[in-house]
């Protein structure tokens, strides 16, 4: 498949796609497919490679938070995770499919689908919803081993044998983290040295999509970019301000910015 051109940014790891310009949002992505990234995790790259990912809320952290921005500037790859972050780079460049939008979910439930024989550390969520994803991943995934800690006391909570996160880290293939944006980036950037090889990446809430804690929207809603809606309706109290507030805050944002660079 044609790929961007390249010229605008720098190619961050061997064998990684390099960023483009997200035209009208500011912020840079790795155009990367769903298929793509399953293939990364399951390489077990070394040197370790840190994945972000951009959606609405992640473009406004972006340009407004200090440690996300620093956090992004610095990742290896930085997915499109959001619809409008999708199609900007799809007018740019057709090329880039409905596949390359791709959300922590998609590509994790993949690698669980596979069932590779896969270290894995998933660090988040509630202490309830962190036990009950970690059965749910053992379940469709028995070769895989999920050692889930949640992201409030830090207590082990699947049925493996006892440990540490200290352990765990120089032994794991993938390092997911859920925590919610801004959290989730300064544990990874704290704890990412430990690594000795794979994939960490802010997952946000997907721990919570595969424990059943929060409804996952089907996939055919998300090509539509009705996710937002979807979501709205399954759980307004958490996401009404996400919908109707933070997307008037960002194209402030946005205009405040052109502003100043056009000066």
């Amino acid at each position: 498949m044609t790929r961007p051109d390249p010229a605008a940014s720098q190619q961050r790891g061997p064998g990684l796609p390099a960023r483009v310009r997200v035209p009208y949002l500011l912020t840079e992505a790795t155009p990367m497919s769903e298929a793509e990234v399953v293939d990364l995790v399951l390489s077990r790259p070394r040197p370790v490679v840190r994945v972000g990912n951009l959606n609405l809320h992640a473009v406004h952290l972006y340009l407004t938070d200090e440690g996300f921005r620093r956090y992004t500037d610095a990742a290896d790859v930085v997915l499109a995770d959001g619809w409008p972050v999708w199609a900007a780079l799809h007018r740019a460049n057709p090329a880039l499919d409905s596949s390359f939008r791709v959300g922590s979910s998609d590509w994790l439930f993949r690698v669980l689908d596979a069932d590779p024989e896969l270290r894995v550390l998933a660090v988040g969520a509630s202490p309830e919803s962190s036990a009950r994803a970690a059965a749910a991943a053992t379940a469709r995934a028995p070769r895989v081993r999920w050692v889930a800690f949640d992201g409030y006391t830090f207590a082990q909570q699947d049925a493996g044998p006892p440990t540490t996160v200290e352990q765990e880290l120089p032994l794991a293939d993938l390092v997911l983290v859920g925590m919610g944006m801004g959290a989730q980036e300064r544990w990874i950037e704290e704890h990412q040295g430990a690594m000795t090889h794979g994939v960490i990446a802010n997952v946000g809430g997907c721990l919570d999509y595969l424990s059943g804690e929060q409804v996952h929207a089907p996939r055919w809603v998300g090509r539509m970019g009705l996710e937002w809606l979807y979501r709205l309706l399954a759980n307004p109290s958490r996401n009404a301000r996400r919908v109707f507030v933070e997307p008037l805050q960002l194209a402030a944002v946005l205009r405040r910015e052109a502003r100043s660079r056009r000066r």
